[in-house]
């Protein structure tokens, strides 16, 4: 039984306009599943074309703060083909989604490797989209013109997303799909790519279930650039490295870097989401996480909920460093706090006490000279913070992050014996 990999990538924001005539017996995702998914993933289809249309209630452009969506000519002229389940009339308004899409990946695949989508079907290989408007698609799948977004939300619900819309249906689809390959003659899918642009689109699948079909997941990471930033580069990749996508003895391996071809950029593949702290996140928590397990390494066997009090601290450092006036102390608090609820943790006795009171108990322990130092001056750092009318300088921040961290990072052996 022959063997293939699974690309997963994003539709692109650009778009040719015009088209033809839908095909009849051109290839659907919705097909590809069974009868209750099929019509599952329709209806969805649907609801998001009549938010695209005007809803009620109408759909606002979240990521470039575009407007409403009702607002584009081509939203407006979306009809009721069969890629929505209706019939299929003499409208030229369809194009395979490799030839409608445009834009950055697009391009740069197609100068790397000009015959890329020509020589695709002769390839142990199959491509699906994902796409606020569709879901998911085949990669030659026909579709209409649309600006759509799976972060765009309703009018006055932030909360009431388009990947929300989509979120229940896209995972069991994927799997679906890929289980039903599983006998075919094409052959069962023993790797997928997760060559998705934005975590919005990454955080609308659960991988874990996809990992459950029985095949290893690689999600793509890069070293310096995020989100949409990577388009240009996963389009070099695959136009000169599809080899090593397909190939089973070249193939990539995870945690490894490769270096991007024709750019000053790395890249390599994680098999869980979010896993490699060298990685740049487009998340401000998730950048945050990474500059602090790069500078500290010693901080990745902390639990988890110390570290995300670390990433918090160090999330609201980085978003107001920049900036001459603002409430320093408050960022000194936070990092005070995450020591604090770490050594809360080592000790049942230490309860409630603050971050004073406890250093003054640690000061009995020998063993604790070295940290206590570092501890007892974020001890008057934090004080100042709640207590002097002394106006807490930007200055005061880097020095209390430091304490904070390199006592965190001194206590934790010690606190193992």
């Amino acid at each position: 039984m022959p063997e293939r990999v699974l690309l997963i990538l994003s539709d692109s924001r650009a778009k040719r306009q015009n088209g033809e005539c839908f095909k009849p017996g051109a290839r659907s995702f919705s097909r590809c599943v069974t009868a209750q998914l099929e019509a599952e993933f329709l209806s969805k289809r649907r609801a998001v074309r009549k938010l695209l249309r005007g809803g009620p209630p109408r759909l606002y452009d979240r990521a470039q703060q575009g407007g409403y969506r009702d607002e584009s000519e081509c939203n407006q002229q979306l009809i009721d083909g069969p890629d929505f389940g209706g019939a299929c009339g003499r409208e030229e308004a369809y194009l395979p989604a490799w030839s409608r899409y445009r834009g950055r990946f697009f391009n740069k695949l197609r100068r790397a490797y000009p015959a890329f989508w020509e020589d695709l079907p002769s390839q142990p290989l199959e491509i699906l989209f994902v796409s606020g408007l569709y879901g998911l698609l085949l990669w030659d799948e026909p579709v209409q013109e649309y600006d759509c977004h799976l972060t765009d939300h309703a009018e006055g619900d932030a909360s009431n997303t388009v990947g929300r819309c989509w979120s229940n249906v896209l995972t069991g689809a994927l799997c679906e799909f890929v289980n039903r390959q599983k006998g075919t003659a094409h052959g069962r899918f023993t790797r997928i790519y997760d060559f998705l642009s934005e975590e919005s689109y990454q955080l609308a699948v659960d991988w874990e279930r996809i990992t459950d079909c029985d095949m290893l997941v690689f999600h793509r990471m890069f070293k310096n650039s995020a989100g949409p930033d990577i388009l240009p580069n996963v389009g070099a990749i695959l136009g000169k490295h599809l080899n090593r996508v397909i190939s089973g003895a070249a193939q990539f391996s995870a945690g490894r870097w490769y270096a991007a071809p024709g750019a000053n950029e790395e890249f390599g593949f994680e098999t869980r989401l979010f896993e490699n702290p060298d990685a740049a996140r487009e998340n401000p928590q998730l950048e945050a996480r990474r500059s602090l397990l790069r500078e500290y390494p010693s901080l990745r066997s902390l639990p988890s909920r110390i570290l995300s009090l670390f990433q918090l601290a160090e999330t609201s450092w980085l978003q107001v460093q920049s900036l001459k006036e603002f409430d320093f102390g408050a960022v000194i608090l936070s990092y005070s706090r995450a020591v604090e609820s770490f050594l809360r943790s080592l000790r049942p006795e230490f309860g409630r006490l603050t971050l004073g009171p406890i250093v003054k108990n640690l000061g009995q322990w020998p063993l604790w000279e070295s940290p206590m130092k570092k501890l007892e001056q974020l001890v008057d750092l934090r004080n100042n913070a709640v207590h002097s009318d002394r106006r807490i300088e930007k200055k005061d921040v880097p020095r209390a992050r430091k304490l904070s961290l390199q006592a965190t990072a001194e206590v934790l052996p010690l606190s193992r014996r």
